[in-house]
């Protein structure tokens, strides 16, 4: 990669000394606690220190104050216990940071511990934590190193960083390359179809097996599976997405079965939807409400640029939010030809996967049952 990096980087002379010995460092002493992450790898601290060292450069910061980004990236997601959210994983590898530190005669800076230890809490808690300990440059190391993060967030999904989300100027001068350098390392395939969107609307474990499940759902997993490898055009997944208050809000009173909550296993998708998923690079929406009205706003954007020649939906459940989402979609994209497939739809009773069917085909969503509109 180090002519990629010598011709896209301007600066990769000056900070390339810096790269290569924080790099093998990680490969030779750091130790990953998730050794089948697929997400949270070595690879991914390796481009989150490369980022940091640019942004660091660009703003001309001291060798103490790289030091202390260099530390953070190799250590920073080395404790973790799983691929989503998993809050704690920031204290877990400060820790680790500190007794490495200790046992082996690696200079300790409480800096990089804090960095470490608040990357995965919220901005206002965090530096508020931070600024409490007085430390030098610690809150612009803290804002440089969520940067670099989020910058490598389009290992997740195509749509997995909104510029909205940095904070520096430096990073937002990464993004095209920080997109660009993910897809190129983790070998994305070409979407052949890049006009057509196929929705795969909340096949998670929770409405499949868990708390909300039923045999229908159970019974188009194949099905969805099926029609998502073959499909040519764009993968997007929305995934229902609840906090522990779920009881507390009008859905819960309406619908009091807790589930996909945050984090948790009911929310995930399906092992295999989000192996295809990954592989894909598709987009991934989290909602709160039965309809993503950020994912109609977006490809309705998307559609004023590139004309979109169909939109599809698949999914669960028929009857709450594929027909909400179906009829957001065609709100915002009122001339986009939108199709639901009936055989990869499940309701939470037939009954009412019918209902949902026959509201679609009277707001002018083209239904496909059998396979045929």
């Amino acid at each position: 990669m180090e002519e990629i990096y010598q011709e896209k980087l301007p600066e990769w002379e000056k900070i390339k000394d810096t790269y290569y010995k924080w790099y093998q460092f990680m490969e030779r002493e750091v130790s990953f606690s998730l050794k089948d992450s697929q997400k949270h790898t070595k690879e991914h601290c390796a481009r989150v220190l490369l980022y940091a060292l640019v942004i660091a450069n660009r703003m001309g910061l001291s060798e103490s104050d790289i030091e202390v980004l260099g530390a953070a990236a190799v250590f920073h997601d080395s404790r973790r216990q799983n691929d989503w959210m998993d809050r704690g994983h920031g204290q877990r590898g400060a820790e680790y940071y500190q007794q490495y530190c200790l046992a082996h005669g690696l200079s300790f800076d409480e800096r990089a511990y804090l960095v470490m230890a608040f990357h995965d809490i919220a901005d206002n808690i965090s530096t508020k934590k931070i600024s409490e300990k007085a430390l030098d440059s610690t809150i612009l190391l803290y804002d440089i190193f969520k940067d670099a993060d989020a910058l490598d967030r389009f290992r997740l999904a195509a749509n997995g960083l909104e510029e909205t989300m940095l904070r520096t100027k430096e990073a937002r001068g990464l993004k095209d390359f920080a997109k660009w350098l993910v897809t190129k390392m983790m070998g994305f395939p070409k979407v052949l179809m890049p006009n057509r969107y196929l929705i795969v609307v909340d096949m998670q474990n929770d409405f499949i097996t868990g708390s909300m499940g039923t045999p229908q759902a159970q019974a188009i997993v194949e099905p969805v599976l099926k029609k998502m490898r073959e499909y040519q055009g764009n993968i997007v997944l929305t995934l229902d997405t609840h906090s522990k208050d779920y009881l507390s809000t009008q859905e819960g009173k309406m619908i009091p079965v807790p589930h996909c909550i945050t984090d948790s296993w009911g929310w995930q998708p399906i092992k295999e939807i989000l192996q295809i998923q990954s592989e894909r690079n598709g987009a991934i929406y989290l909602k709160p409400t039965f309809g993503s009205i950020r994912l109609a706003q977006d490809l309705a954007k998307t559609h004023c640029q590139t004309p979109i020649e169909e939109i599809e939906l698949i999914g669960l459940c028929t009857d709450a939010c594929v027909v909400s989402n179906a009829l957001l979609l065609k709100a915002y994209l009122p001339e986009v030809p939108i199709y639901v497939d009936a055989t990869c739809c499940a309701g939470i009773t037939n009954e009412k996967h019918e209902a949902a069917l026959q509201t679609m085909e009277s707001c002018l969503i083209h239904v496909k049952r059998g396979g045929v509109i």
